[in-house]
């Protein structure tokens, strides 16, 4: 097992996480995990202000809708990228 093969079982599995947890905050009412996590929610809001900075809209839009995903996505698309990223530079 490679070291991207791990990382990619290891962002999936912590995805997989999120989600139960989510789901089971929802299932007994909690308002501390009621909605999706996402980076905004993790690290701040003021951390990502300089999104708005950037020169290029296209760009700006792109980044803005990565860094509002929810951050189970965010895991599972890290997961299968890795997995790609075995398949191609993992085989010699």
């Amino acid at each position: 097992m490679t070291k991207y093969t791990l990382i990619g079982i290891l962002s999936c599995i912590g995805g997989g996480v999120l989600i139960g947890f989510q789901m089971l905050s929802s299932v007994m009412r909690s308002k501390s995990f009621s909605k999706s996590l996402s980076l905004v929610d993790l690290i701040g809001e003021q951390f990502v202000e300089w999104v708005g900075s950037l020169p290029v809209s296209g760009l700006e839009r792109t980044v803005e809708t990565i860094v509002n995903l929810p951050l189970f996505v965010i895991l599972f698309c890290v997961g299968g990228l890795f997995f790609v990223l075995d398949y191609f530079l993992g085989r010699r």
